[in-house]
C-alpha cells in the first residue's frame, strides 16, 4: 500500500501551480480573491508536505518547495489579515510555521551538500569523504522532525483549512473594497518596510540579513498581487527584485554553512571544518561587500521610483478609510442576537443564508 501511494506521489508530482495570481478580476471585492489565493496556497503545501516528508531522497527539491509555498501561505496570510478568522488564522498558522521549521534544517544540509560535493570534485579523490559521510548522516537525522510533522498534522491541515477558508470574510459594516484596492494598499506598506531598511546603513551584515527578510516579504506580495497591475509589474519590476534577493540569499548561504562548519570543527567531527568556516566567512564578508557597492543610493532611489510608477493609480479616499478602518472593526467586540460572542458562536458552525455571522477578531502578530 506505500509502494501504491509512493507512485501515486511520484506521478503528481511535476502538476505545479504558478506562483502568480493573475488570471483575476482586480475588481473583485477582496474576500472573493483571498479565498481564492489562499485556497491555492495551502493547496501547493499540502502537495509537496508527503513528498518532503516521503520521497525526499529522490528529489532535494520537494524539501525546498514545501518551505517556499510555507512561505507564500503566511505571506498571504499576512496581506489578507483583517479578512481572517482570528482563532482558526492563529491554528493554521501555527501549524504552517511548525511545517517550515521542520524542513528548514533538512533544507539547509541539503544546500550544504551541493556546496561540499562542488568542493569534493577540485580536492584528491577521498579528501571529504568524512565530511561528506557526516552530511549524509546529519541529513538523514535532520528527515525525522519532518516525519514526525507530517504523521501528526498531515489530516489536520487538510481539516484545519476546510474551515479556515470558509470563514473568509470582510468584517466590517463599511462597503468592502475590491482586490486592486487593498493590493495598492499592501505593496504600498510592504515597499515602505523595504525601501527604509535598504537604504539606511548596511555596513552590519545582520542589516543585509533584515534587507533580505524584507524584500523575501515585498517579493512574495508581489506575486500575490500582480493581477491588479500591468504586464510590467512582473516582466521588469520583480526581476529587479529577484536579483537582490539572490545576490543577498548567496550572502545568506555563505553565513548558514559558516556556522555549520565552525559547530562540527568546535565538536571535533571534521578536520577541514575550521579551514572551511574561515572559507565562508571570507566568501560571505566579500559578497557582502559586493553587495554594497553594487547597492547604491542611486540604484535604491531608481528602484523606488520604478515601484511608485507601478503604483501610479492612487488609492481613492473611499477605500483608504475602508482598508484603514479594517483594524478598529476587528477590536470591536461584536455579539449576536443570543449575547454570545461572534466569534465563540462562529465556531459553532455555519448559519443560514440569512442570519449575518459575527466574530471577534484581533490583529495577529508578525511571522
Amino acid at each position: 500500500m506505500l509502494q501504491q501511494s509512493d507512485a501515486l506521489l511520484r506521478d503528481n508530482s511535476m502538476n505545479k501551480s504558478s506562483k502568480w495570481i493573475s488570471d483575476i478580476d482586480s475588481g473583485q471585492p477582496v474576500s472573493l480573491v483571498a479565498r481564492e489565493v489562499m485556497s491555492q496556497r495551502i493547496d501547493r503545501v499540502r502537495h509537496y508536505f508527503p513528498r518532503a516528508a516521503k520521497l525526499h531522497a529522490e528529489e532535494i527539491e520537494y524539501v525546498h518547495q514545501l518551505r517556499v509555498w510555507t512561505r507564500r501561505s503566511l505571506a498571504a496570510f499576512d496581506a489578507f489579515d483583517n479578512l481572517l478568522p482570528r482563532r482558526r488564522h492563529k491554528r493554521l498558522r501555527k501549524l504552517l510555521k511548525r511545517i517550515r521549521r521542520a524542513a528548514g534544517a533538512a533544507r539547509d544540509l541539503d544546500v550544504l551538500s551541493s556546496r561540499v560535493e562542488s568542493l569534493a570534485v577540485q580536492e584528491p579523490p577521498g579528501e571529504f569523504d568524512t565530511l561528506q559521510e557526516l552530511i549524509r548522516y546529519k541529513r538523514k537525522q535532520s528527515q525525522h522532525p519532518l516525519l514526525e510533522v507530517y504523521d501528526r498534522s498531515r489530516s489536520k491541515l487538510k481539516q484545519h483549512t476546510r474551515n479556515f477558508i470558509r470563514r473568509v470574510r470582510w468584517r466590517c459594516n463599511e462597503p468592502e473594497p475590491s482586490f486592486a484596492d487593498v493590493a495598492k494598499s499592501v505593496l504600498r506598506a510592504r515597499a515602505d518596510e523595504f525601501f527604509s531598511a535598504a537604504t539606511a546603513d548596511l555596513s552590519d551584515n545582520s542589516r543585509l540579513h533584515q534587507m533580505r527578510i524584507l524584500g523575501k516579504n515585498l517579493r512574495y506580495s508581489m506575486e500575490l498581487f500582480v493581477g491588479a497591475f500591468e504586464e510590467g509589474f512582473r516582466v521588469k519590476l520583480y526581476p529587479v527584485f529577484t536579483e537582490v534577493q539572490d545576490k543577498l540569499g548567496i550572502i545568506n548561504d555563505h553565513a548558514t554553512a559558516r556556522v555549520r562548519f565552525a559547530e562540527w570543527d568546535e565538536q571535533g567531527c571534521c578536520r577541514q571544518c575550521a579551514q572551511l568556516a574561515l572559507m565562508e566567512q571570507y566568501y560571505a564578508d566579500l559578497k557582502a561587500a559586493q553587495f554594497r557597492h553594487w547597492w547604491t543610493r542611486g540604484r535604491a532611489d531608481d528602484l523606488r521610483r520604478q515601484f511608485e510608477a507601478a503604483l501610479k493609480i492612487p488609492l481613492t479616499p473611499s477605500a483608504a478609510s475602508r482598508i484603514g478602518q479594517i483594524g478598529a472593526c476587528r477590536g470591536v467586540d461584536e455579539v449576536n442576537s443570543n449575547g454570545r460572542s461572534g466569534q465563540a458562536a462562529g465556531d459553532k458552525g455555519e448559519r443560514g443564508a440569512g442570519e449575518q455571522r459575527q466574530e471577534q477578531d484581533a490583529t495577529s502578530p508578525a511571522p
